[in-house]
């Protein structure tokens, strides 16, 4: 983790991660600027040549889940008892370029994504809770992550 002009950003490198019978790196980095809302996730395979990275925003049982074919992914709902004292309605959302995907499914509890063969894959994420002045609800907090650009 470090401190960067205008933000921060951490990074972690896994050694050696099993892929498709060959051992590889991978990066990911996170990006957060001063005063947005907005975190720029960045995947990068450092050795090993290209691979397919999975992303996604993961739900519960009983979320809104809004998501479309121009890269938006947003969801909506309370966060669980066993994992907060005080569960509150929180969203999650990303941003992606459709172009750079194999597949796009949506599970019972998550939107994963897969890219194609990269050797870097790059998204964007945001959250809201309940609690907040602007996006404190589901409407307004989808119609937010309609409007993010990749």
């Amino acid at each position: 983790v470090k401190k960067i002009k205008n933000g921060a950003v951490a990074e972690m490198l896994a050694k050696g991660v099993p892929y498709k019978n060959k051992k590889v790196d991978i990066l990911i980095r996170i990006t957060m600027r001063d005063g947005e809302r907005e975190a720029i996730v960045e995947a990068f395979c450092k050795k090993g040549g290209k691979v397919q990275f999975v992303t996604g925003v993961n739900f519960h049982p009983g979320k809104e889940l809004y998501t479309d074919e121009q890269g938006h992914i947003a969801t909506w709902g309370r966060h669980p008892a066993d994992v907060s004292k005080n569960p509150i309605n929180i969203g999650g959302g990303m941003v992606y370029k459709p172009g750079t995907l194999e597949q796009k499914k949506i599970t019972k509890n998550a939107v994963l994504l897969i890219s194609k063969p990269c050797k870097h894959y790059k998204t964007k994420i945001v959250s809201a809770g309940e609690r907040e002045a602007d996006l404190n609800n589901a409407e307004k907090f989808i119609q937010y992550v309609k409007n993010l650009k990749y």
